[in-house]
């Protein structure tokens, strides 16, 4: 019951709140992801229920720690493809 008489109660609890949020977050990316074709568009639903367990504050730091991880991996896999060139395995020389 409502502290106050006059406070009205609300609708959906917060743990309900949080469910149907990650349902439409994972319909549109399932949406989005078919839309572009993906190979694997479930990855885009796992995605999206992973970041919307966070809390509002941590998902926003989250998401900008994984923007910084992924430019340093596309760099570093930038660097390490240019190094090797088109035959990545001439380092590992197999003898037989």
């Amino acid at each position: 019951t409502p502290l106050h008489p006059d406070t009205p109660t609300p609708l959906l609890s917060p743990l309900a709140k949080m469910a149907f949020k990650m349902a439409i977050a994972s319909a549109l990316s399932l949406v989005t992801a078919e839309w572009l074709q993906w190979e694997y568009p479930f990855y885009a639903i796992i995605a999206a229920i992973i970041v919307m367990s966070s809390t509002h504050g941590s998902t926003i730091e989250l998401g900008i720690q994984r923007m910084i991880g992924t430019t340093i991996g596309a760099i570093g896999g930038a660097i390490f493809a240019s190094t090797l060139g088109r035959t990545p395995c001439r380092w590992a020389r197999v003898s037989s």
